[in-house]
């Protein structure tokens, strides 16, 4: 009988293991049903339409959209079609799971980036070239910016979830809008005459991971813009410029860098270079030519003569607002430069003394996104 019951309690046993087995395989496999989620995403720190209306500086030309789960683990990655709402919101409609909690989403990176992704720190983890700002490599492009963000997926385990979050630029803009040549009447240069003929970026990182909470990539390749120099980057530089002789200049000249922590030692700061010849007097020619100087102007730093102000025209604090030098992601940077002395003859000097003085404006840079439609 003791045989008997011990075979009748070890065949209970194993029943009840193959019940609960089958219906964890039933939930786990309700878990994983798809669902449909609704996106919609908005441009960071978009203030009015008029103030982002900046050349196309918000378009998106095409969009990648990872979906993970709780733990980080890739569900789906889709390059959706979208449309541009009168909210300046792009919105979109892309297929997951039920298991969905998480979205990260990139801007005008190239198509396939993230193909190689399996979790979201993967996604995180792709360096954007600098080059996909320019379509030819002759000049960047405004509209074609990259961008990234990362949001919450509500409601995916119902079958319709539903993300709504921003976009942020990982890359700055750079802006020198004017050039006041002021020498003193009573110094040493005076009745002297300076002609820029190049204004080039220096020290810029070729790329930035798509993370715009952390962009920075720790050693990043830097590269240069000057005219002529071995590996010169054609899009960092305004090539060679022909001015007239005058007493101030409106360069109107652009560029789009990508984030930069600027915390290795040595030369790693990012920099925008005006260059120019300075002559002896009003009369240009070889006889009055002294020589050809370079006035670098280190972005995000307190240099000797350096004015800067916030959006609200309030004193900046460089060292309270991160690390000297920092070119943070989506940071527009306004600068007008007064050359008041001779510059330096390398260009990767860098200025010890007020040779020019500075105002610089540094504001969040507002998005409002546009839509390029392409058809093959």
């Amino acid at each position: 009988m003791k045989t008997n019951v011990l075979l009748m309690a070890g065949i209970v046993t194993i029943g009840m293991m193959a019940s609960c087995s089958n219906k964890d395989d039933v939930v786990q496999s309700r878990k994983a049903e798809p669902a449909t989620i609704n996106i919609a995403i908005k441009g960071s720190s978009l203030s009015t339409k008029a103030a982002a209306d900046l050349s196309n500086d918000g378009q998106i030309n095409r969009i990648a959209i990872g979906l993970f789960d709780a733990d980080n683990n890739l569900v789906s990655i889709t390059e959706p079609t979208f449309t541009i709402d009168e909210d300046k919101k792009l919105i979109a409609q892309v297929t997951g799971t039920t298991l969905v909690t998480k979205i990260a989403a990139v801007a005008n990176a190239p198509a396939g980036a993230f193909a190689s992704a399996k979790k979201l720190d993967d996604f995180h983890k792709v360096a954007i070239d600098i080059s996909n700002t320019s379509a030819d490599n002759t000049k960047q492009k405004a509209s074609n910016l990259p961008m990234e963000g990362d949001g919450t997926v509500d409601g995916a385990s119902t079958g319709i979830g539903s993300a709504n979050f921003a976009l942020t630029r990982l890359v700055s803009k750079i802006e020198l809008n004017k050039i006041t040549v002021d020498f003193d009447t009573n110094g040493a240069y005076a009745g002297y005459t300076f002609i820029p003929t190049e204004i080039f970026m220096s020290n810029v990182a070729e790329t930035a991971y798509a993370n715009a909470i952390s962009p920075y990539v720790t050693h990043p390749t830097y590269l240069q813009g000057e005219t002529g120099k071995n590996g010169a980057v054609t899009y960092l530089s305004t090539g060679s410029i022909s001015l007239t002789v005058a007493d101030s200049y409106s360069p109107a000249c652009t560029f789009f860098p990508m984030a930069n922590d600027g915390s290795l030692s040595g030369n790693s700061k990012t920099k925008l270079i005006i260059k120019g010849i300075l002559y002896k007097s009003s009369t240009i020619d070889d006889a009055n030519k002294v020589d050809t100087y370079y006035y670098p102007i280190i972005i995000n730093h307190a240099m000797p003569g350096t004015t800067t102000k916030d959006s609200e025209s309030k004193d900046v604090d460089y060292k309270a607002n991160g690390i000297d030098g920092q070119i943070g992601p989506n940071t527009y940077y306004q600068l007008s430069a007064t050359i008041k002395s001779k510059g330096v003859t390398d260009p990767t000097q860098d200025l010890t003394s007020a040779a020019v003085n500075l105002t610089i404006t540094v504001a969040p840079w507002p998005t409002a996104f546009t839509q390029n439609v392409v058809f093959n």
